[in-house]
């Protein structure tokens, strides 16, 4: 969806963007980057990754490119070695998450595929990507702890709409209000549902009131349907699957919590913050980064279950601190992570690397 944002903001009378789809059909957003005047490639993967990457360097030989520009994921390697063999002067890996895709395969011989693929991947991303973009410092830290010795290392993340995920209204948590609290995420193991389930669960025992609404899908999706019922609070909890009016429903909600383990930048906190949702988080490096400091006394270690419903029922009854929250996070996600101001910066970056690409 951020790239879809990109195509739709981005300077066209500096630029021109295509998309490159890399799976076994080109999939519906590639009509809607059509639509925004954007040529749709299809380079289907290969786990032969030399004819993968031959491949994608036959399918942009000719186009003249100067800048491609990837997510960081085991596949990029290949996709930046044709660049390079396509004569792109720009070559650049977007890091998105500190845990590479499919972290907790629990086959050995689909973990030694995977484990390979990636090692493979990582080898020839460093060797051919000309610069290494991340959304955090966090996801370089996990990866590439020697990262900031380097040159070729850079900070940015398109960050939210800020006029989409705004405050309808003043937020007040006062006595008689229902509190409603959400979680959007794909369900997976990093994302750890199960461990939100257990707290709402205790949450109820001090916020009778209280409910709770998921969104997303996945994998794990009926697991945690199944804890639901065995804890008793099946009947309180809203599984929404995928849905798409994610402005409305964090309007309409009283406070974030994420359980995460593993992320690059989640942009669904900036998303929440920017929409004046107080948050409740795992203590992990990429939660830091994306909340603002006022919030971070109450992140929580993963195994204090107990820390994380004492944060999340002091702050629903306690408006004046409520209030501050979330005055504080929409601040702070107006100031750092704006799309507006952040795509220019992107746009520059661009100009600046493909200059120094031709001198």
């Amino acid at each position: 969806m951020q790239l879809l944002q990109i195509l739709r903001d981005y300077d066209h009378s500096r630029f021109h963007m295509d998309v490159a789809c890399f799976g076994a059909e080109t999939g519906y957003l590639a009509r809607e980057a059509k639509k925004l005047d954007a040529d749709v490639l299809h380079c289907p993967k290969s786990a032969n990754l030399y004819l993968f990457s031959k491949r994608f360097h036959k399918l942009i030989g000719k186009r003249e490119y100067d800048v491609v520009h990837c997510h960081s994921e085991a596949w990029s390697g290949p996709i930046l070695r044709g660049a390079k063999h396509a004569e792109v002067p720009v070559k650049i890996a977007h890091i998105r998450i500190n845990l590479p895709q499919g972290f907790r395969i629990e086959n050995p011989i689909l973990k030694l595929g995977r484990n390979f693929l990636v090692a493979w991947g990582r080898y020839w991303l460093l060797k051919y990507a000309s610069h290494i973009l991340s959304v955090s410092a966090a996801a370089l830290d996990s990866r590439f702890p020697r990262w900031r010795e380097k040159d070729n290392f850079s900070l940015w993340t398109l960050g939210v709409d800020t006029r989409k995920f705004s405050l309808q209204s003043e937020r007040n948590m006062g006595q008689g209000k229902k509190p409603v609290i959400i979680n959007v995420a794909s369900f997976s193991p990093q994302k750890r549902q199960d461990s939100l389930l257990r707290i709402y669960a205790l949450v109820l025992d001090r916020l009778p009131e209280a409910k709770l609404i998921l969104v997303g899908e996945g994998t794990y999706l009926e697991r945690c349907k199944g804890l639901a019922k065995r804890l008793g609070c099946y009947d309180r909890v809203d599984f929404l699957g995928l849905r798409e009016d994610i402005p409305d429903l964090l309007h309409g909600a009283d406070m974030f919590v994420s359980c995460s383990e593993a992320e690059g930048l989640p942009n669904v906190l900036l998303e929440a913050q920017a929409s004046g949702l107080p948050v409740v988080a795992s203590d992990i490096p990429p939660h830091r980064e994306a909340l603002h400091d006022t919030a971070h006394q109450f992140l929580f270690p993963h195994d204090d279950i107990q820390g994380a419903v004492d944060n999340i029922v002091r702050i629903l009854n306690e408006p004046h601190l409520y209030n501050r929250l979330s005055e504080a996070g929409r601040a702070h996600v107006c100031r750092y992570y704006d799309s507006k101001k952040n795509l220019p910066k992107l746009e520059e970056l661009y100009l600046e690397w493909v200059e120094e690409g031709d001198s």
